[in-house]
């Protein structure tokens, strides 16, 4: 069977910058009919991700569109508030993105009521204001097929499968999406396998690449040989890790398999950049709409991708992985929302595969 493999052109541009050299910056550009401000996520660009991604997006609308725009790079949470009522008060952003949840969104909640006449689009958000194009795509069904790699994978004769029936997923920070991508990944590996454990972990940042790596050793060290990252820039240290310690370890967001060819069983896609570039179009086109705006596999904003790994998958996995997609598509499989729900949901649903 073939993979499931999703290629989305022009989705990375990778800028190799340290995370610990950043700081905040902004980037003019004037003269045009529509100006965009775009507030990435702290960190900045070079994570190989959420910002990279967003960027790329940013700069196809620039070469499709007639926009200039305004890039702000927080260095840390905390200047997030200041960096985005600075924006609205210059007076000529006609469309703000930002970028994240947890401290974007609290800045964004507290910013967007008081001026209505700005235009904003959120992104990973569950605002609900009259001004805010709230974007989200669904995470549990982002990471779901990674977890049924994953929960097969450890019961395979992989190369770096282990005898523990053990596998783990790191996250940058316990926020609404990091969680659902938690029970989207938990809720994989549990119906293809009910025995396995899942080892979460919560890194604390999105760019402490050193962090990321030392906790991805010890879930290792703990038997999982399967890890997921949802770690942002963060995310590089848990693919590093699996080189030097013989596991595997899946990408999120953008296709990074290329980063570690050899371990990165896969990427657990969403299209950032495609987000950011239908935004702008949007608003261009006049189609742009507050409100929540919420999409998944069916409607092609996530997804799992091979392309670029080494990592050799049985063939009886993609069977499953291709079944389970497909019925997700039709809409035959409808994943838990909750955690609350994981439970009984496991009940009714792992039947089905038997």
């Amino acid at each position: 069977m073939a993979t499931i493999s999703r290629i989305i052109s022009g989705l990375l541009l990778i800028t190799v910058l340290a995370a610990c050299l950043q700081a905040p910056a902004q980037v003019t550009m004037e003269n045009s009919s529509v100006h965009i401000g775009l507030v990435l996520g702290p960190g900045g660009t070079g994570d190989r991700g959420f910002n990279d991604a967003a960027l790329s997006g940013l700069l196809r609308a620039e070469l499709e569109y007639d926009i200039t725009f305004d890039l702000a790079i927080p260095a840390v949470d905390d200047d997030i508030h200041s960096i985005l009522l600075s924006a609205v008060e210059s007076g000529n952003m006609d469309l703000i993105i930002v970028m994240g949840a947890g401290a974007p969104a609290e800045a964004l909640a507290d910013i967007a009521p008081a001026f209505p006449h700005q235009r904003f689009s959120h992104i990973d958000s569950e605002l609900e204001m009259e001004n805010v194009s709230a974007v989200q795509t669904n995470w549990v069904e982002q990471t779901f097929l990674a977890g049924v790699v994953a929960g097969l994978g450890t019961l395979s004769d992989m190369p770096f499968a282990n005898d523990y029936n053990t596998v783990g997923i790191l996250v940058g920070m316990d926020t609404f999406p990091m969680r659902k991508g938690i029970l989207g990944f938990e809720a994989g590996a549990r119906l293809v396998n009910p025995a396995i454990e899942v080892l979460v972990g919560v890194i604390g940042s999105f760019s402490d690449v050193c962090t990321a790596r030392t906790m991805a050793l010890q879930m290792h060290d703990d038997g999982a040989d399967f890890i997921q990252s949802i770690g942002g820039g963060a995310g590089l240290g848990i693919h590093t890790a699996a080189n030097e310690a013989g596991f595997y370890s899946f990408a999120s967001g953008a296709n990074t398999n290329f980063i570690e060819p050899d371990h990165i069983a896969g990427t657990a896609l969403r299209d950032v950049a495609g987000i950011v570039f239908n935004e702008i179009g949007g608003f261009i086109d006049g189609t742009w709409q507050a409100g929540l705006h919420v999409s998944g596999i069916a409607e092609g904003a996530v997804g799992f991708d091979t392309f670029q790994s080494n990592v050799v998958i049985p063939n009886d996995i993609f069977q499953t992985v291709g079944e389970l997609y497909n019925m997700l598509v039709a809409g035959e499989l409808v994943l838990p929302s909750g955690s609350d729900e994981l439970e009984q949901w496991l009940l009714d649903n792992a039947p089905n595969l038997r």
